[in-house]
């Protein structure tokens, strides 16, 4: 039933609040028939000052461009209007900021210019001598550095991939990203004032455009200069959130695409249910296992395997065997470069570096193409013998995941040491075994997501069989 008629509720309106500083993510639905913006006003208004009446301090409200929600928000101020930011109907002498939700724009923007491929663009453009291809190619650039600001939630994110649009936005001088904002607004005041008829966005678009560029930047001082913030990361202020919960509504509702409401209060139940059970593996020898107990060893010294073990596993290698991974070799050699420098952390030795790792300045072959296009600077080129070493973690893995001995592999203690005794066994080198013994416990560390989840679907056919049995 719709909370304000009688009738059967058609749709729900989604409530979430979410952190600025924490993970802290809640959600409530309303149920409704048919809402206006006048009634979604109180709505929002009760929901503010009941919040900071528990303790939350709401600093903004964040939609998409619906026109419902913008008449909403316009209520908040006499006469109303659209605008940035509104008084706090709980306190008028602090601001309520309104943000359009930036991965709505970027949406409404991608719908008319679809291609984002830009040295595709300049190539072919001037290839085929295509109209306007250069100031195309000048605009999608604009639009990918705008979304990289507006898209960052970790604090580190531009330092990993070297990129100071990716960085978290601050006051200090050097920040490029309040520079690059500001110059985005007066681009958009200059496009607005031309009146173009063609090749614009629409009117909503580019007024919401403006809108969330100008009101990150006023919230982004708020939060530093009053709140006292170190930084402030954008994409907390999206919708993200609430449509992850709604994906979350159609995968467990049959992967629907449109569900009911009652379909959504089963769904909401399930996953508050979710919230008090603990995450865990089933074990044949240990039964539940929770995930917070598992501790992952990173080190090479583990107890012996008995010689049997090893015996019920008669893993041999083909020249086609290596012939078939000759696709996956640039994937693998980019797998290399990240288990070498998973293990140069721990060694801290010049040799073993030079010993694992290629001078960039040199020729390499086709299979360090992929680390090249990804290279921001950082990555490394592992040498070719932990390009095999890792060549053989790979083919042994998917031998022990064949249907010869996927069932007696799941029922071990202990695959990441069968896998890595067999490895070496096959490898007929004794140099650097113990650095490539490192090597290949990062290699197995980046398919331990993938054997846990073999080993619960193992654990629950197993039960399944149990019970037939019986």
């Amino acid at each position: 039933m719709a909370y304000n008629s009688e009738q059967a509720a058609t749709s729900a309106y989604v409530f979430m609040i979410q952190s600025l500083l924490s993970p802290l993510k809640e959600i409530v639905h309303m149920p409704v028939k048919k809402i206006d913006g006048e009634k979604l006003f109180a709505v929002v208004k009760k929901t503010i000052v009941e919040l900071d009446g528990i303790g939350f301090k709401v600093i903004g409200v964040v939609s998409d461009n619906n026109s419902i929600n913008r008449k909403a928000m316009s209520n908040f101020s006499v006469p109303p209007k659209w605008s940035i930011v509104y008084p706090h109907p709980s306190d008028s002498s602090n601001p309520l900021f309104f943000v359009i939700d930036s991965v709505n724009i970027f949406k409404c923007i991608r719908n008319y210019w679809i291609n984002q491929k830009i040295q595709e663009l300049q190539l072919l453009g001037k290839q085929h001598e295509l109209i306007s291809y250069e100031t195309t190619s000048i605009f999608i650039s604009l639009i990918c550095s705008w979304w990289k600001i507006v898209n960052v939630k970790t604090p580190l994110k531009g330092q990993h991939l070297l990129d100071p649009y990716q960085q978290p936005i601050t006051l200090s001088p050097d920040n490029q990203t309040c520079e690059f904002l500001h110059k985005i607004l007066s681009w958009l005041d200059s496009w607005k004032g031309k009146n173009c008829t063609t090749g614009t966005l629409t009117k909503e678009t580019h007024l919401a455009f403006i809108h969330t560029t100008y009101a990150l930047l006023e919230m982004s001082k708020y939060c530093i200069n009053e709140l006292k913030f170190q930084y402030f990361l954008p994409r907390k202020i999206q919708t993200d959130a609430s449509e992850s919960r709604f994906g979350k509504y159609r995968t467990l509702s049959g992967s629907q695409y449109l569900i009911s409401i009652r379909q959504l209060y089963e769904v909401e139940a399930k996953l508050r249910m979710q919230s008090f059970l603990p995450l865990t593996l089933v074990s044949n020898t240990y039964g539940q296992l929770y995930l917070k107990d598992i501790h992952l060893e990173d080190s090479c010294n583990e107890n012996p395997l008995e010689s049997s073990v090893l015996y019920n596993f008669k893993i041999t290698l083909s020249e086609k065997d290596f012939h078939d991974a000759q696709p996956y070799l640039p994937v693998l050699t980019y797998l290399a470069g990240v288990c070498a420098r998973a293990a140069l952390k721990k060694l801290k030795c010049d040799f073993c570096s030079k010993s694992l790792v290629l001078n960039k300045s040199f020729e390499l072959n086709s299979n360090y193409d992929l680390i090249r296009n990804l290279d921001r600077g950082s990555l490394l080129c592992p040498s070719p013998d932990v390009v095999t070493a890792v060549l053989y973690n790979y083919k042994i893995v998917q031998k022990l995941l064949s249907n010869d001995y996927e069932n007696m592999f799941l029922k071990q203690n202990n695959q990441r040491q069968i896998a890595s005794e067999i490895s070496i066994s096959l490898i007929n080198s004794n140099e650097f075994m113990h650095v490539l013994c490192m090597v290949q416990i990062n290699f197995y560390n980046i398919f331990n997501s993938h054997l846990q989840q073999c080993i619960t679907a193992f654990g629950r056919k197993s039960t399944k069989d149990l019970k037939k049995e019986k």
